[in-house]
C-alpha cells in the first residue's frame, strides 16, 4: 500500500512540475536549472515522508513487542521454544520457568539439556518418543519434574514442531504448566473412590431433588438394589411404612436448613424384609447456602440391635436370678404383714373392737407389695417408660432388703435415702440401674468392703461436667442418687471406657458389658446425667442425677356427679346404674360388688363369659366390667360377642392383672385401651367406673339401660 502511493506521488510530482516548468520559461538554461532543483525538493519531500512512514511503523512495532513481551511474562504458563537444528539449544524461556523448575531462563540458555536433566528419573524411559507423539498428535505429556531444591513437581507440556521448507524439524514451540494441584486432587479423588467402593458402610448421593445419582455395593448389598435399578429413584422405596412421618418431617427440616442429620432407620430391602440402619445425611451447599446435593452415609445394625437385645435380656435373667432371695424374702414380708394384721382384725372383731387400724395396715402393706411387683415386673419390660411422680426416698427404703440380699456378709450396706426426694421417674428404671450399681460394687469388694447409696439434692451449678453431655438448660438443682464402693476402683483408661458397649472387665462369662451402657441409655431417657470418680484402689462413686418434679397438685376438680367420701377424706364419685362384673377369682369378684354397692351402683355378677352372655340376655345393664383372661370365654371374646348381639353401644371396662403395657391392647376398643389394673383401689375404681359410664349419667335416671336387644328402655 505505501509503494502503490509513493508511485502516485511520484508520478504526479513529475507531471505537474514539468507542465509548470513549461508555462514558466523556454529557455533551456533555466529549464535545466529548474529540473535540478525540482528533483532535489522531490527527494528531500520523500526522504522526510519515508523517516516518518518508517519511523512510525517501528514505533508501533516496538510497543508491539514490549506488550507481547510483558504477556509473555505474566503468564503464569512457561513458554519456550527451542531449536532442534543446527544445534540444539533454546531460544527463548519465558520467566516462569523459574516458579516451576527453580532454575532461572539464563540457566536454560546455558545448558541446552537442562529440560531433560529435570525429568524424573521413572519418567526418562521412552520420553522422547512419548514427546515426538505428543507434538504431532497435539495430546499432551505429562511428566515429573524435580526441581532444583529437590521438590517433585507435576508438569503438563503441549508441544507444537516447527519445520522448514522441505519438511523437517527444526525446532519446537512448547507451553508448560505446574498440574501438581491437580493430580493431587485426582489422587485423592481415586483414593476416596475405591475406599467408598471398598467402604462396608453403604454410601448413597441424590441430587437436590432427592433422585438417586450414586450408591455404593455395600448399598447394592445390603438393599438388595443395584445402582441401575435404583438410579433417578427417591430413598423413599427403600421406607418400610413403621416410621411416623414426623420423623422424615424432621430430616428434611434440617437438611434443608442445611445442617446433618443423624437417625436411625428402619427400612425395607428389595426382598422385603426388614433392617435397621443408623445414618447421617448430610448436605453439600452451594455459594448461596442451598443443597445441591445429599450424601447419606449408613450403617446396618440389625445383627447388633438384636445382639444388645439378646445380651440384656440375658444380663436381666442373670440379674434377677441374684436378686431371687431378696425377692422372696420381700413378697414373704408383705404376706406376713397381711396374715398378721388380718388375725389381728379378726380378733378385733371377735373381741367387739373396731378392726380400723388393721386394715388400714392391711392396705398401706398391699399398697408397698404392689410398688414391689411393678418395680421388678417392669425390668422385663423392652422399650417403653412410664413416668411418675415418685418419691426416690421411698423407693429406695423398700429396695432395702433387695439390696442387702445382692451382697455377701463381708460387705456392709449403708442407705441414706433422705427425707423425701421426688422425681419423675420410671420405678423399674430406678430399680435396674440401682441393681446394676450394686451388682458392679459387690464384685469390686470380693474381700468385703461397705456400699453407700445416699440421696441428696444437688445445685445444678455444682453438677460438673457428665461422661454422657449435658443438658441444653441446667436446672437449679438435681436430685442426686449417690452409689459408693470401697472396691478395687478402676484406672483412668476404664474409667472412660466404662459406658462403651460391651466393654467389660470382669472374666468372661461374668459379665455382658451392656450394664453401664444401659444405665447411660435410662439416665438419658429420663433426662438426667451420670458421672463416675474412681481411682485405682480407693474406690468407685457413681452419681446419677435426677431432674426434680414438682408434686402433683392436691386440688381435686370440682365433681360434676354425686360423691362422698372414704376413711381418708377423698371425694369418691357414685352413681345408680346397674353394673355387670365378670370375674373368674370369686373371692376379688365378691369385693368388687361389694365396693361398686357401697358407692350406690347395682350390681350383677357373673364367674366368666359365657355366664356373662347369659346374664345380659335378662337383665339391664349399663356397664360391663370384665377381666380379660378368664376360662370359658376371656374379656375380649365377651366384647366380640357383645358386637353380634346388638349391645355394641354398652360400655364396656377391661381389668386385668398384667401390665397394659405387656397386652395388645391395640385389639380393645378404642375407648376402653387403657385398663383398670390389679391390684385396684377404691379411689381408682370409682373414678374408672365413672369415666366408662360419663359423669352425665351419675343423677339417678338419667342414663337410660339396655336390655338384650339393645334398644333403650
Amino acid at each position: 500500500m505505501i509503494a502503490l502511493a509513493y508511485a502516485v506521488l511520484a508520478f504526479g510530482w513529475i507531471a505537474l512540475s514539468d507542465l509548470f516548468l513549461e508555462q514558466l520559461t523556454q529557455d533551456p538554461g533555466s529549464m535545466r536549472l529548474l529540473g535540478t532543483v525540482k528533483g532535489g525538493l522531490f527527494v528531500l519531500v520523500t526522504a522526510v515522508g519515508l523517516y516518518w512512514i518508517v519511523g512510525r511503523q517501528l514505533g508501533r512495532s516496538e510497543r508491539d513487542a514490549h506488550m507481547l513481551r510483558f504477556m509473555v511474562e505474566c503468564v503464569p504458563e512457561v513458554l519456550y521454544r527451542h531449536r532442534l537444528a543446527p544445534a540444539r539449544g533454546f531460544e527463548f524461556v519465558s520467566p516462569a520457568i523459574e516458579e516451576v523448575s527453580g532454575y532461572p531462563p539464563s540457566a536454560f540458555y546455558k545448558n541446552p539439556n537442562l529440560a531433560l536433566e529435570l525429568v524424573h528419573p521413572d519418567d526418562r524411559g521412552g520420553m522422547e518418543e512419548a514427546a515426538r507423539e505428543a507434538a504431532e498428535s497435539g495430546s499432551p505429556l505429562e511428566l515429573r519434574w524435580v526441581r532444583a531444591d529437590g521438590e517433585v513437581r507435576w508438569v503438563e507440556h503441549r508441544v507444537t514442531l516447527v519445520r522448514d521448507g522441505e519438511g523437517r524439524a527444526t525446532g519446537i514451540v512448547g507451553i508448560a504448566r505446574d498440574v501438581s494441584a491437580r493430580k493431587e486432587g485426582e489422587e485423592k479423588r481415586k483414593l476416596l473412590e475405591a475406599a467408598v467402593e471398598a467402604a462396608g458402610e453403604s454410601v448413597l448421593v441424590t441430587d437436590e431433588q432427592g433422585r438417586i445419582e450414586y450408591v455404593n455395593p455395600a448399598f447394592e448389598r445390603i438393599t438388595g438394589y443395584t445402582l441401575g435399578e435404583i438410579r433417578g429413584e427417591n430413598p423413599r422405596i427403600l421406607q418400610s411404612g413403621e416410621q411416623p412421618a414426623v420423623f422424615y418431617n424432621r430430616m428434611w427440616s434440617k437438611l434443608l436448613a442445611g445442617e446433618a442429620f443423624h437417625g436411625e432407620f428402619l427400612n425395607r430391602r428389595k426382598d422385603g424384609s426388614l433392617y435397621r440402619q443408623e445414618a447421617t445425611i448430610t448436605p453439600i451447599l452451594n455459594g448461596n447456602g442451598r443443597p445441591t446435593r445429599f450424601v447419606g452415609v449408613a450403617r446396618d445394625v440389625t445383627e447388633r440391635r438384636l445382639l444388645q437385645g439378646e445380651l440384656r435380656e440375658a444380663q436381666k435373667a442373670e440379674l434377677l436370678g441374684q436378686l431371687s432371695g431378696g425377692i422372696a424374702h420381700d413378697c414373704r414380708n408383705v404376706l406376713g404383714v397381711i396374715q398378721a394384721h388380718a388375725d389381728l382384725g379378726l380378733s378385733a372383731l371377735d373381741d367387739g373392737r373396731s378392726p380400723r387400724e388393721e386394715l388400714e395396715e392391711i392396705a398401706a402393706t398391699v399398697q408397698r407389695g404392689s410398688r414391689l411387683l411393678k418395680g421388678l415386673l417392669s425390668l422385663g419390660r423392652k422399650g417403653d417408660f412410664e413416668f411418675e411422680h415418685t418419691s426416690l426416698s421411698d423407693l429406695i427404703r423398700e429396695m432395702r432388703r433387695t439390696l442387702q440380699a445382692v451382697f455377701p456378709e463381708s460387705v456392709e450396706v449403708e442407705l441414706d435415702p433422705g427425707v423425701d426426694f421426688s422425681a419423675a421417674v420410671d420405678q423399674g428404671s430406678v430399680y435396674q440401674m440401682v441393681l446394676n450399681l450394686a451388682t458392679n460394687a459387690r464384685d469390686a469388694m470380693p474381700a468385703g468392703g461397705r456400699f453407700t447409696l445416699r440421696i441428696t439434692r444437688l445445685p445444678g451449678k455444682e453438677a460438673g461436667p457428665s461422661l454422657n453431655g449435658t443438658r441444653e438448660s441446667e436446672p437449679e438443682s438435681w436430685i442426686q442418687l449417690e452409689v459408693t464402693d470401697t472396691g478395687t476402683g478402676m484406672d483412668e483408661e476404664t474409667r472412660r471406657r466404662i459406658f462403651e458397649p460391651l466393654f467389660t472387665t470382669k472374666p468372661p462369662g461374668k459379665g455382658t458389658g451392656l450394664g453401664m451402657s444401659m444405665v447411660v441409655r435410662l439416665m438419658e431417657a429420663h433426662g438426667g446425667r451420670i458421672t463416675i470418680e474412681s481411682a485405682l484402689g480407693e474406690g468407685t462413686t457413681a452419681r446419677l442425677l435426677f431432674p426434680p418434679s414438682q408434686s402433683p397438685s392436691s386440688e381435686a376438680p370440682t365433681p360434676s356427679a354425686p360423691t362422698t367420701s372414704n376413711r381418708n377424706g377423698i371425694e369418691l364419685e357414685t352413681g345408680t346404674e346397674r353394673i355387670l362384673v365378670v370375674e373368674d377369682e370369686e373371692p376379688l369378684r365378691r369385693a368388687m360388688v361389694r365396693t361398686l354397692e357401697r358407692l350406690g351402683y347395682g350390681v350383677v355378677q357373673g364367674a366368666d363369659g359365657k355366664e356373662a352372655l347369659r346374664l345380659l340376655a335378662e337383665e339391664e345393664v349399663d356397664l360391663v366390667i370384665t377381666d380379660l383372661v378368664m376360662p370359658n370365654l376371656g374379656g375380649r371374646e365377651l366384647h366380640d360377642e357383645m358386637q353380634l348381639i346388638g349391645l355394641a353401644d354398652l360400655p364396656v371396662l377391661f381389668m386385668s392383672g398384667y401390665r397394659a403395657e405387656d397386652i395388645e391392647t391395640g385389639s380393645l376398643p378404642a375407648a376402653s385401651r387403657t385398663l383398670l389394673e390389679k391390684p385396684w383401689t377404691l379411689p381408682e375404681l370409682a373414678a374408672r367406673v365413672r369415666e366408662a359410664l360419663g359423669t352425665a349419667g351419675a343423677r339417678a335416671g338419667s342414663q337410660p339401660t339396655r336390655s338384650a336387644t339393645g334398644m333403650s328402655s
